[in-house]
């Protein structure tokens, strides 16, 4: 099968007429490559990543991004998501708290996704939350600008050069500067696994937190817990069973996060 991507692209391209409904029908017709059977290159499978290997970096990070790293680590989140986080989607008043991002996964479909914050994921994120509403948590800008200040240096060009928030790619291209940083001497750019074995370190981004967060719930829950906690839907639950879900992912977030 083609992969969702192209799928959507060539239904975009039929609805503004650009080619014919019968090229969008040919294509669903295309069989999917099968594994090991082909010249492509086969993608590694995402693996975990022990938590001893993201405490070895957060000397060699921004307090930014270690923070970042805390906060999913704790809750499973998408690395897009805390990426985005603002004050105005976390509400405080409940118990626990509770994160709502505005954009995720499933907002095409309807979905809301509730993420609850436990104990220790709420004392990290709790400074970041003295900000106006709709203006992002984690800002590589102010980041820059407190390492900038800790060394005495001027920081007005600072305010150009830098976003308003990370972006998935440069939260990663972050962490990995940080693992390179553990070499002796230090990796230089650009990073790939290939460098990262020939010296003795672990290669991991922030995609595979996500994965050690599931498998750990699902390891001391259950695969329901880790669907519930990671904030995975089935177009067919019930009401019932959706609610049943939260209540176990409120849980959860109390005992793990």
């Amino acid at each position: 099968m083609v992969s969702y991507v192209y799928w959507c692209l060539f239904k975009w391209g039929v609805t503004k007429e650009l080619i014919g409904s019968e090229q969008l029908a040919a294509m669903q017709t295309v069989p999917g490559l099968r594994f090991e059977k082909s010249q492509a290159k086969e993608s590694e499978p995402r693996e975990p990543v022990a938590w001893a290997e993201v405490e070895k970096i957060f000397d060699l990070v921004s307090p930014v991004v270690a923070d970042m790293l805390r906060v999913q680590w704790h809750t499973g989140c998408r690395p897009q998501q805390v990426c985005t986080i603002r004050p105005c989607e976390v509400d405080t008043a409940r118990d626990p708290w509770t994160w709502t991002p505005g954009r995720h996964k499933g907002t095409f479909r309807g979905h809301v996704l509730t993420i609850f914050l436990g104990p220790t994921a709420r004392r990290v994120l709790e400074p970041y939350l003295d900000r106006a509403g709709d203006s992002f948590c984690f800002s590589p800008r102010e980041a820059k600008i407190a390492q900038l200040k800790s060394k005495g240096w001027k920081v007005k060009s600072v305010m150009a050069k830098f976003g308003l928030r990370y972006k998935a790619d440069t939260y990663q291209k972050a962490v990995l500067n940080g693992i390179a940083g553990l070499g002796k001497p230090r990796i230089k750019a650009p990073f790939n696994r290939e460098k990262f074995a020939t010296a003795g370190l672990v290669y991991w981004t922030p995609h595979q937190i996500r994965h050690s967060k599931g498998t750990e719930i699902r390891e001391q829950y259950g695969i329901e817990a880790a669907q519930a906690m990671l904030g995975h839907a089935s177009l067919s639950a019930t009401q019932i069973y959706a609610k049943k879900r939260m209540e176990l992912a409120r849980e959860i977030a109390e005992k793990t996060g």
